[in-house]
């Protein structure tokens, strides 16, 4: 038989299992949603001159979904995922979304009620700050400077793109949080 402290480590051991299959899962999410991304099949996007950033709304999500340093590192991550695949170098992405995952989970998540609904609307004003921010940060840091054509054409229609499918990548990052965060019974 085994005492209470062997019951207990056994316990201790699959949540940490559960943690890294989670971990590991979010990884895959990023991995996949970024090929996704860049695929060719994404035509009706193609079409219309820009495509949403996926990686974007998982990111947030994310830092909404676990803990602070998770959130901080997968935002990381994602940001730089996003600089290199668009402008080979580190910039924007990479500076933003680890500041918006510490704004999210420092100020909002223990001020705020999480619940889906607040969380997609979080992940919006997030996405619009963005599409605010980059033509900015791309005037003050580059010698690229942007007009209102240029704007609404790419900026703002890369944002509404993207606001259209954040909730199912919120959803999705859900799932996958919820699953894997099942407590082990003994």
């Amino acid at each position: 038989m085994q005492s209470k402290s062997g019951d207990a480590e056994i316990v201790k051991n699959s949540k940490d299992i559960f943690e890294f299959i989670r971990y590991f899962a979010y990884f895959l999410e990023v991995i996949l949603f970024f090929v996704i991304q860049r695929c060719p099949a994404t035509l009706f996007f193609s079409l219309t001159g820009t495509q949403p950033i996926y990686l974007v709304p998982i990111a947030l999500s994310i830092s909404i979904l676990e803990k602070k340093s998770i959130g901080l590192l997968y935002s990381l991550m994602q940001g730089i995922i996003i600089d290199v695949d668009f402008t080979y170098k580190l910039g924007f992405y990479t500076i933003m979304l680890p500041i918006f995952s510490i704004i999210l989970n420092s100020c909002l998540k223990k001020r705020l009620q999480m619940n889906s609904f607040v969380s997609i609307f979080l992940i919006y004003i997030f996405i619009l700050l963005t599409s605010l921010l980059e033509p900015l940060f791309l005037s003050i840091f580059t010698e690229i400077h942007f007009g209102a054509f240029e704007y609404f054409n790419f900026y703002l229609k890369r944002s509404v793109f993207t606001l259209i499918v954040a909730p199912l990548f919120y959803l999705f990052s859900r799932a996958i949080s919820l699953f894997l965060k099942k407590e082990v019974i003994t």
